[in-house]
């Protein structure tokens, strides 16, 4: 059995210091709502920010921050 929240809805992503954006946390069973960006074999750390540690890459009361660094710390987010 698992817990039941509460949870925050919106989880903030940072990537080598660059701030990606706020998505929409999913459930256990849904799918990622943030597509993967950043290869798998070149993820160094991740690191989960929460309160006022949280808030301060989120921007917003409440919303966690997920701040993953790459091997080689020079991700740049694709050009659209």
């Amino acid at each position: 059995m698992h817990s039941t929240g509460p949870y925050p809805r919106f989880v903030a992503y940072v990537i080598d210091s660059v701030y990606v954006g706020r998505f929409r946390q999913g459930t256990v069973t849904d799918t990622v709502a943030m597509p993967i960006i950043v290869p798998e074999s070149d993820i160094a750390f991740i690191d989960v920010r929460k309160g006022a540690a949280g808030e301060r890459w989120s921007g917003c009361a409440g919303v966690p921050a997920i701040l993953i660094t790459t091997k080689s710390r020079q991700w740049r987010q694709p050009a659209s």
